[in-house]
This record gives structure tokens, sequence and C-alpha cells, in this order.
């Protein structure tokens, strides 16, 4: 899940951060030698390759485990009452639907707010504020959101749920703002054709129709997650276009997998919490519509 997030944070640059990380490097650089700056950026591949390469390792890694545990609970566990699937998947659908929402509503009101607009303007200057500001807070809302779904946390999670579309909205409106409503519409209905036809096909699939592929997906956050960093340091077109559509073909899989596995928990698990579970198409989704959106932007400015 944080894989996700990470992977997620790159487009919050709006690719003005590259630029003025770019503008200070060089003028850090009085002596702008020639030779010095190609063993720099040596370096910084043979660096970013190592990053990939041991994010994608922990990743699968991580990736492995879950997929053992759905299996665990798919081959060994006991099928719940259907009755109590069917509300599993109301719920859990509820809750997603309700998230898309309420982001959608704050998103808009942020983007007519000077207040929002200007603070993300100041905070864009310093990049890496922005970076450690959002994913920490998004990450503290997360475990309030899983928190046991019991009513003495009730309150808890769902003042963390409405935190998390608070941030996920700012993090968003300054991308809708530059792009239009009508690119975001678009993005939005392409969003919603996808993230609808492979939910619906992975929903008729069978149980185990997608189980093993968790540890390549992981291994392909551990990716994107290594080209959201690298961003921050190099202005690199196939760093872009490896976590643009590199990621789009990834969370687009990542849908797949993750109705799927909703679906086993929902029929396998004596516990099941529909919130907790919607993150996770939820962050497919969004990680989608910000890759079409920025795509249908650059094809507009081209």
């Amino acid at each position: 899940m944080f894989s996700k997030f990470k992977s997620f944070s790159k487009y919050s640059t709006l690719q003005n951060f590259n630029k003025i990380l770019s503008k200070n490097i060089n003028n850090q650089n009085p002596l702008n030698n020639t030779s010095s700056s190609a063993r720099s950026s040596y370096l910084k591949y043979i660096l970013l390759g190592l990053g990939i390469g041991g994010l994608s390792y922990v990743s699968y890694q991580g990736g492995l485990a879950r997929d053992e545990h759905l299996r665990n609970a798919l081959y060994n566990g006991s099928r719940v009452n259907q009755r109590i699937v069917i509300q599993r998947t109301k719920d859990t659908l509820a809750y997603f639907g309700a998230g898309l929402t309420l982001t959608s509503l704050l998103t808009m009101g942020m983007m007519r707010s000077p207040f929002f607009m200007n603070m993300y303007a100041k905070m864009s200057m310093r990049p890496y504020m922005l970076l450690f500001l959002t994913l920490p807070s998004m990450m503290i809302c997360i475990y309030g959101m899983k928190k046991p779904a019991i009513p003495q946390n009730t309150a808890v999670k769902h003042i963390s749920w409405f935190a998390f579309n608070s941030i996920m909205s700012f993090t968003i409106a300054p991308l809708v703002l530059m792009s239009g409503p009508q690119l975001a519409m678009q993005a939005c209905l392409l969003t919603a054709g996808a993230v609808g036809g492979l939910a619906y096909t992975a929903y008729l699939s069978k149980n185990d129709a997608f189980l093993g592929l968790n540890g390549f997906l992981a291994a392909g956050s551990g990716v994107m997650m290594a080209c959201a960093i690298a961003s921050f340091f190099t202005n690199s077109a196939l760093i872009n276009n490896i976590w643009l559509y590199g990621g789009l073909g990834l969370f687009l899989a990542y849908v797949l997998y993750d109705v799927n596995q909703i679906k086993i928990k929902a029929e396998r698990l004596p516990y099941f919490d529909p919130m907790g579970e919607s993150i996770h198409i939820y962050m497919d989704t969004i990680n989608i519509f910000v890759r079409i959106l920025m795509i249908l932007n650059n094809k507009k400015n081209k």
C-alpha cells in the first residue's frame, strides 16, 4: 500500500519541481565542467539503478507474502454466508464511491479557494516540504482507517477517512486546475470505463485467477517509487515516461488483482473491514486518473 502512495506522489511536482531543482543545481555549479558533469550523471544513474533494484526486490518479497496470505485464506478458510458476502461487497463499494465523490467535491472546492492555491504555490517552491508533509499525513490517516472495525473506533476511522480524502484532494486540485475542466472530465470518463470494465472482469473471474501476480505488481510499484524519488533530482524524459505509461499499465493490472483480493477476503475471512479494503481500489483509481489526465494534458500541449 505504501508503494502506491509513493508512486502517486510524483505527479504533485507538476514538472515545476523539476525545473526549480534543475535550476538550483545548475546555479550551484560555477565551474560547469563537462567531464565532472558526465561523471556526476553516471553516478546519478548508477545510484538510481541500485535504488530501483533494491526497492523492487523488497516490494517483490512483500507482495509474495501477501499472496501467500490470500492463498491460505482461499484454500484453508471456510466460506462465509452468501448474504454476508453480498453485504461486505456492497459496503466496500459504498466506501469506494463515497471516497471518490468526497474527493471530487473537495477538489472542486479547493480549486475555487485562493487560500488553498496560494498555500500550494508556496509549498511547490519547496518540493521536499510538500513530499514530507503529504506522505506521512496519508500514512497516519491510513493507520487510523485500518483500526479494527469496532464501535469504539468508528469516530477515529471516519475522521481519518475524511482527512485522507482531504489530503488527496489537496494534491490533485492543482493538476486539475492546470489541465482544465474539459480534460478532467475526459480523464474521469476514461478512468471510469477502464476501472469499471476491469473490476467487473475480476469479479466474474475465478478466485485464484490473479493469485501470484502480487509479487510482480509490488516490484513494479517499487520501480514507480524509485522513479518518483528520482524525479526530484533529475529531469529525465525516460524516467517520466516509465512513471507515466508504465504506471498506467501497472495500476490497471492492480485493479484486477485488488478486486479479486477483496472478493476472496469477503468470502473467506471471518473479519472484514470494508473501509480498509476500499482504499486499495480507491488508490488504483486515483493513480489511473492522474496518469490519464497527464497524458491528455501532454497531448494538448504538443
